[in-house]
């Protein structure tokens, strides 16, 4: 399997950018739900 050849495949780029940075951020707000219902609450 080229591997050369999906990554130059702009639209699986994309998709794959938008993947890894909404695991990011997903992960990231989980961790904030976590800490400021205390504090808010």
């Amino acid at each position: 399997m080229p591997g050369n050849h999906t990554l130059a495949n702009p639209l699986y780029n994309k998709h794959l950018v938008c993947l890894i940075s909404g695991i990011i951020i997903g992960s990231f707000l989980r961790q904030q739900s976590y800490h400021f219902p205390l504090h808010s609450s």
